[in-house]
């Protein structure tokens, strides 16, 4: 009876441990793999709500309808942001939870951009979910709330 009860608290302990450690609100609990190689991928943007209301199709027609990519330069050691067609990058930052892109210039009169997503602007995201095919991030820009979802 007494070791049931110690073994109960044991992992009553450990589950809140566990929880307690979790790096992103949305999970995941665990994790294989680091934070860069689950975020330097191809995310196919699912929904971009601004202020709640869904702005998907926008956001598609403004930035070409294409996928969103990060990746690691390690020759220069320097990671970068940037959309399926060319000439549409930007540095990120990465640092516990959060991340920043930095949009650089364009020149194509296409890509207009949108909201966050658009010319020599900074913007902190903070990363809500981020499995190996799941991306959630959220930011604040220009007095509005941006919520951001990607699958691989």
């Amino acid at each position: 009876m007494v070791a049931k009860k110690l073994l109960f608290f044991i992992t009553i302990i450990l589950l809140l441990a566990t929880n307690s450690c979790q790096k992103y609100e949305d999970g995941p609990l665990i994790s294989l793999r680091s934070k860069d190689k689950r975020l330097y991928n191809n995310w196919n943007v699912t929904s971009l709500k601004v202020d709640g209301v869904e702005s998907i199709d926008e956001f598609n027609e403004k930035c070409l309808n294409t996928p969103i990519y990060f990746w690691f330069d390690k020759k220069e050691y320097k990671a970068y942001y940037g959309f399926e067609v060319s000439n549409h990058s930007g540095r990120l930052y990465a640092g516990g939870t959060a991340i920043t892109l930095v949009m650089g210039d364009f020149d194509d009169s296409l890509f207009v951009g949108f909201g966050p997503f658009n010319r020599n602007i900074a913007v902190n995201w903070w990363i809500k979910r981020l499995t190996n095919d799941e991306l959630w991030m959220e930011c604040h820009f220009d007095y509005k709330h941006y919520e951001f979802k990607a699958i691989e």
